[in-house]
C-alpha cells in the first residue's frame, strides 16, 4: 500500500497525524502529501450570539448512533452518574442491535437523557448554539466536522483520543486520555465552569479547501500535458 501511495500524484490529508499514521503503517514516503483540512461552516452569526451562561442545554452529543461513536457507553455512564445529556443522531431504518440498546437506555433514564434523533443541519447548528459543551466519544476520527461546527457555534468541545481536532482548534478542544468515565468527568467539569471558549481565529473555510484542492488538480493536469 505504501508503494502504491508513492506512485500517485497527490495524497490529500485532513490532518498531520493522519499522514503520520499512514507513514507508520505502510512505509509511504509522504513526498506527495497535500494538507486539505475541512472548512468551518457558514451560518447566520445569530446562532452563536448566546453567551454560554444563557444557553439552555448543557452537554450535547452529535452523530449517527453506531458503535464507533460509543453513545451506548456514554449514555450508561451518564445514567450511572446522574448526568443530564442531549443526543442528536439518526439510527438505521428499523433500528439495529446497537441503536435499540441505546434507545432502551434513554427510555430508562428517567428524563436524564434526551434523544432528538435526526435533525436538519440548520437545526443541529442551532442546537449547538444553545449548548455549552459538546462531547465526542468516537474511538477514531480523522478531522471531525462535528467538532469544528460545535466549536464554531461557541461550544467547548471535549473529545476522546483518536481524533485530530486539537491540531486545528487547540484552544477550543480538549482531548482526554483514558476511558468513557474520564471523558464524561472532563465534560461535566467543562460544563460547570460556565465560561465561553475563546473565539476561533483560524479563518480556514470550505472555499479555501476547494481552492487548494483545485490547485492540486491543476498541477497534476499541467504535469500530464507537459
Amino acid at each position: 500500500m505504501g508503494y502504491a501511495l508513492d506512485q500517485v500524484a497527490i495524497v490529500a490529508l485532513l490532518a498531520t497525524r493522519e499522514g503520520a499514521n499512514i507513514e507508520r503503517d505502510t512505509g509511504w514516503l509522504a513526498l506527495n502529501a497535500v494538507s486539505i483540512p475541512n472548512g468551518r461552516p457558514v451560518f447566520d452569526a445569530s446562532i452563536i450570539a448566546k453567551d454560554v451562561k444563557s444557553r439552555s442545554l448543557g452537554i450535547l452529543s452529535v452523530g449517527r448512533i453506531e458503535p464507533r461513536k460509543r453513545q451506548v457507553d456514554v449514555a450508561r455512564e451518564a445514567v450511572q452518574n446522574g448526568v443530564k445529556m442531549t443526543f442528536i443522531g439518526g439510527a438505521p431504518a428499523g433500528g439495529s442491535r446497537y441503536s435499540n440498546e441505546f434507545a432502551r437506555i434513554v427510555e430508562g433514564s428517567e428524563g436524564l437523557l434526551t434523544w432528538r434523533r435526526t435533525m436538519t443541519h440548520e437545526a443541529v447548528l442551532a442546537t449547538m448554539g444553545d449548548s455549552r459543551v459538546l462531547i465526542n466519544a468516537s474511538w477514531v476520527e480523522v478531522q471531525s466536522l462535528v467538532d469544528i461546527e460545535a466549536a464554531s457555534c461557541g461550544c467547548r468541545v471535549v473529545v476522546a483520543e483518536g481524533g485530530n481536532s486539537t491540531e486545528f482548534l487547540p484552544r477550543n478542544v480538549s482531548e482526554v486520555a483514558g476511558g468513557i468515565a474520564e471523558l464524561l468527568r472532563a465534560t461535566t467539569l467543562a460544563e460547570s465552569e460556565l465560561t465561553s471558549p475563546p473565539p476561533i481565529t483560524d479563518a480556514w473555510s470550505w472555499d479555501d479547501a476547494v481552492q487548494r484542492l483545485e490547485a492540486s488538480y491543476r498541477e497534476i493536469a499541467i504535469g500530464n500535458l507537459s
